[in-house]
């Protein structure tokens, strides 16, 4: 009976086993997490500043906690349609920390009982979703140049 416990047909088994299971751990990280790197690590001082609005407009975040929004006009149906009412509000804002496995990080606006959640996988990027996000339709601000 041949012994494949011993010798090199051994050696070169364990090998490719351990391969294909290291390969395959990679690869479900990638697909079934949609994890490609890091978590984005944003910090509050990251998303301080003005904002330009999808369609015109500014968002400004405050270090305080604060936030205004001056005649931003959103998206409408889809990102390169404008919506129909300019946002001229304020509120509050809140930053969740980054999670393992997780590309992006959260963003809350507050504006009484309504909010809206953006996500940041950057500190150059807001964005929210526009109906389906398996469609990948999204509405984003871009941080203002200094």
């Amino acid at each position: 009976m041949l012994n494949v416990f011993k010798g090199r047909a051994w050696f070169a088994a364990r090998w490719t086993l351990v391969a294909v299971l290291l390969g395959g751990c990679s690869l479900a990280s990638c697909c079934c997490c949609g994890w490609v790197g890091p978590s984005p690590d944003v910090v509050a001082a990251d998303v301080v500043g003005n904002w330009d609005g999808p369609h015109g407009g500014t968002l400004t975040i405050n270090a305080n906690g604060t936030f205004t929004r001056t005649d931003v006009l959103e998206c409408g149906d889809n990102r390169r349609t404008p919506g129909s009412t300019r946002i001229n509000d304020s509120g509050t804002w809140t930053l969740e920390g980054p999670e393992s496995f997780d590309p992006e990080q959260v963003l809350t606006l507050e504006t009484g009982p309504p909010h809206q959640n953006f996500q940041i996988v950057d500190d150059e990027h807001l964005y929210a979703f526009i109906g389906d996000p398996d469609d990948y339709d999204m509405c984003t601000y871009t941080k203002a140049k200094k």
